[in-house]
C-alpha cells in the first residue's frame, strides 16, 4: 500500500465513519421531534450553526460530538418535564444509542488501513474488516457524485474494493 492509498483510504473511511454518526444522530433526534436549532440553542451556537460547523466534510471533533449528546440529552428531560414525565423515569439516550457496532466496526477498519500501510498485515485478506470496507461501496459512488473524492481516491477503493470481492 503507497502513502497515497493509506491516505486516501482513511480520508473516505473517517467520512464514513462521520456520516454514520450523523445518520445516528439525526435518526435519534427525529425520534424525539428535535430540530437542529433547538440543539444549537442548547450548546450555545447560533441556530444556523449546527450544520455548518458540524459539515461532514471535516472531522467531528470528539468535543463536539459530546457536546451535542449532552444537548440532546438535555432536550429530552426538557420536553419530558413540560409533559409531567420527569417522574416516571427519563426514556433518554444512552451512548450505545449513537456509536453501535457498525462505528465501532468502522473505527476498527481505521486502525486496520495503518496496520496494513505500516507492513503489519495485508489489507482486506482473509479479515472481518471486507463487509465493512463493502459497505462503504454506496457512501463512495455518492461521493464520487458529488466530487467529494478525486477521481484517483475513489480509484483506490475500487482497487482494493476489487481485491476484497475477488479473493475473498
Amino acid at each position: 500500500m503507497t502513502e497515497f492509498e493509506e491516505l486516501a483510504l482513511k480520508k473516505i473511511t473517517k467520512d464514513y465513519l462521520i456520516d454514520c454518526i450523523f445518520n445516528e444522530l439525526n435518526i435519534t433526534t427525529g425520534r424525539y421531534g428535535i430540530s437542529n436549532a433547538e440543539i444549537s440553542k442548547t450548546i450555545g451556537w447560533d441556530p444556523s450553526g449546527f450544520n455548518q460547523k458540524n459539515s461532514r466534510n471535516v472531522d467531528l471533533r470528539i468535543t463536539t460530538f459530546i457536546k451535542i449528546f449532552v444537548a440532546i440529552k438535555q432536550i429530552i428531560a426538557a420536553h419530558e418535564a413540560e409533559l409531567g414525565l420527569e417522574d416516571f423515569g427519563s426514556a433518554g439516550i444512552r451512548l450505545n444509542d449513537l456509536i453501535t457496532q457498525q462505528e465501532l466496526d468502522i473505527g476498527a477498519l481505521l486502525l486496520h488501513i495503518s496496520a496494513a500501510a505500516e507492513g503489519k498485515c495485508e489489507f482486506l485478506v482473509g479479515t472481518d474488516f471486507i463487509q465493512t470496507y463493502v459497505n462503504m461501496k454506496p457512501f463512495v459512488l455518492v461521493g464520487k457524485k458529488n466530487n467529494k473524492y478525486s477521481e484517483r481516491e475513489v480509484n483506490v477503493y475500487v482497487k482494493y474494493y476489487k481485491i476484497a470481492t475477488e479473493n475473498n
